[in-house]
């Protein structure tokens, strides 16, 4: 019984330390080491690609990331008209994203996959101490720009040398304003162009739409405040990297192997096809693998772009196949280099921005 009664002692004993109020006002609430998918449904695709699309219908929007909850508890006394959440990439909590809430909780979005990230909350009374967490590795980086759609990240996949294309550089996109007017209409929302130029640093938009008019009428500026315009229109005929060799070396020689224009968005219409072509390039120049590069086309399927893409809809990667070389790189390098005169200088030059080292 003696024996008895001393272990129940040291359980309340044990129980009484750990559950000892540690006397801080504001405690952050500890999330799980690595968070959740970043998009259940593309990721479930990119696991099982093929054309038995559920979701992929392009006529709903899926394409952006599950947020991240983060929360908090506060002690009477401490609560607060405004909480300021900070979100950094570094233990130091330099560089931060910072975001203000009225609620004990704040849903993040746009966070980079598999990245430790560091966090605290202030108010004018209190700074709690910062708390961790890891996002999983996954495939694809969705954005979530109000007022566009089918906004991702072409950071993030693995090249055939085993390194990464770096995240945060280079985005495809629907369009920031509605095509085929004469004067610019936004569709991109004040919150939109908040986490574009603020959350995202965007310096570029690169519009591959053909025409002034298809452009939305816009007159060498970008509908959003303090971001670069640049517009090399590329037309959406048959073979879009056969009819469009002068834009892409502008493209390459020009603008993507300058390091000052990143981070850089590019996008056509809905951001599908001259959007997934020049994706295309870039990613299987990049040594993205064929089905990975073929996948991050048809994940438009989940934004709402209006109709569905296949397979077998894209003409490029059967041309490219057939180029001189012995991996897909080297035959996307030719076709740059032989069919658009775009130097190898240029091209060194885009890898050496875009690839983790």
């Amino acid at each position: 019984m003696k024996k008895i009664l001393f272990l129940l002692t040291i359980s309340c004993l044990a129980f009484t330390s750990c559950s000892k109020d540690n006397g801080d006002p504001i405690t952050l609430v500890k999330l799980s080491n690595e968070i959740v998918a970043h998009n259940k449904i593309a990721e479930r695709f990119i696991e099982y690609p093929g054309d038995n699309y559920v979701e992929a219908k392009g006529q709903m929007e899926f394409s952006r990331p599950e947020p991240i909850n983060l929360s908090w508890n506060v002690k009477s006394g401490y609560e607060s008209a405004k909480y300021v959440v900070k979100v950094s990439e570094n233990v130091n909590m330099s560089n931060p994203w910072i975001y203000e809430c009225s609620t004990t909780t704040y849903n993040l979005s746009n966070y980079k996959i598999n990245t430790q990230y560091y966090w605290t909350v202030e108010t004018d009374k209190y700074t709690t101490q910062p708390s961790t967490f890891k996002t999983k590795e996954t495939t694809v980086r969705m954005i979530y720009i109000d007022g566009v759609t089918n906004f991702r990240d072409l950071g993030g996949y693995t090249t055939d040398s085993g390194k990464k294309v770096k995240q945060g550089l280079l985005y495809r996109t629907g369009r920031f304003n509605l095509s085929s007017t004469n004067d610019p209409i936004k569709e991109i929302t004040s919150a939109g162009e908040d986490q574009l130029m603020n959350y995202l640093n965007m310096k570029t938009e690169l519009d591959l739409r053909f025409t002034n008019y298809e452009s939305g009428g816009l007159n060498g500026e970008s509908v959003v405040d303090g971001l670069e315009y640049i517009r090399v229109g590329m037309t959406s005929n048959q073979n879009i990297a056969t009819n469009n060799k002068t834009q892409i070396r502008t493209i390459f020689e020009d603008i993507l192997s300058d390091e000052d224009k990143y981070p850089l968005c590019f996008h056509c219409n809905i951001g599908t096809d001259r959007t997934g072509c020049l994706a295309y390039i870039i990613l299987t120049l990049l040594g993205v693998s064929k089905t990975d590069a073929m996948c991050d086309y048809l994940l438009s399927n989940y934004a709402k772009i209006g109709d569905s893409r296949k397979f077998g809809s894209l003409p490029y990667p059967e041309m490219f196949d057939e180029e001189e070389g012995d991996t897909l790189p080297e035959k996307v390098t030719n076709y740059l280099v032989n069919t658009c005169d775009v130097s190898l200088e240029a091209i060194n030059k885009v890898k050496s921005i875009l690839i983790e080292n």
